[in-house]
C-alpha cells in the first residue's frame, strides 16, 4: 500500500501509465494531453532543475500559476527534490501574497505563463528569484549530465511523515495561517476518497484550481 504521494504516483503509472492524466484546451482550440507516464517523466525533469537552482531539501518554494499540466508536474518535482511547496491562488490580493511570502520563508517563486498568469511585480516580487513551471518541465537540455536520472534515483525518497506542502488559510476570520501537510495526511484522505468514488472509468468534473488542496487530492 503506498505511504507517500510519490509511491502513489508510481503505482498509478504502473497500472495506468499510458492513459490520459491531464488535458488542457489551448487558446487556439487545440488540446494537449499528458498521460500518467508523461506526468511522472516531467516531474523528474522538474525535480532535477529545482535542485540545480541550489534549493535544498526542506526549502520552501512558492507556486503561482494557472492550472496547466506543468503545475502538478512541478508539485511532484518539488516532492522528489525534498522541497516544500507553498501554493498561491491566482485571486489572492497583493497584500495577501506579500504576507505569505514573508511568513513562509520561501526561497524561490515558480509562476505560470500565458493569458491568466500572475504578474509578480504587482505583489512586490519583481526582484524575487523566479522561474516558470514551463521552464522546469521542458525537455532536458545540455545542462543535464548523461546520468542525471541515475543520480536522481539515488536521492533519498520522502518518508510518510515528511512535510511536502504548506497551505495558507483564506484569512476569512483573521490573518492567513500556514498549515503543514505531510504525505501520510493526504494519502489517508485519498484512500478514504477511493472508497466512495466510482471506478476509474468514470470521469468527475471539478472546477477548483490546482492551488486548492481539495483539487490536488481529488483531481490528481
Amino acid at each position: 500500500m503506498p505511504t507517500t504521494l510519490l509511491e502513489l504516483l508510481a503505482e498509478t503509472v504502473e497500472r495506468h501509465g499510458d492513459k490520459p492524466a491531464l488535458r488542457l484546451r489551448l487558446d487556439d482550440g487545440t488540446t494537449t494531453t499528458w498521460t500518467y507516464r508523461d506526468l511522472e517523466r516531467r516531474s523528474r525533469i522538474a525535480a532535477w532543475r529545482l535542485r540545480a537552482l541550489d534549493l535544498l531539501p526542506g526549502d520552501r518554494v512558492l507556486t503561482w500559476s494557472p492550472s496547466t499540466p506543468d503545475l502538478p508536474a512541478t508539485y511532484y518535482g518539488a516532492m522528489r527534490a525534498g522541497l516544500i511547496f507553498v501554493p498561491l491562488d491566482l485571486r489572492m490580493s497583493p497584500d495577501a501574497v506579500e504576507g505569505i511570502v514573508k511568513a513562509s520563508g520561501a526561497r524561490q517563486l515558480i509562476v505560470g505563463t500565458g493569458r491568466d498568469a500572475p504578474d509578480p511585480r504587482g505583489a512586490g516580487l519583481a526582484s524575487f528569484p523566479t522561474t516558470t513551471v514551463e521552464a522546469l518541465t521542458a525537455d532536458p537540455d545540455a545542462t543535464f549530465p548523461p546520468d542525471w536520472e541515475a543520480q536522481l534515483d539515488a536521492w533519498r525518497p520522502p518518508d510518510p511523515s515528511d512535510v511536502f506542502e504548506l497551505v495558507f488559510t483564506s484569512g476569512t476570520t483573521g490573518t492567513p495561517k500556514g498549515v503543514m501537510l505531510a504525505h501520510d495526511n493526504v494519502v489517508a484522505s485519498i484512500e478514504t476518497f477511493h472508497r466512495i468514488v466510482p471506478p476509474m472509468e468514470h470521469r468527475l468534473v471539478s472546477l477548483l484550481p490546482l492551488s486548492h488542496l481539495l483539487e490536488q487530492a481529488v483531481g490528481l
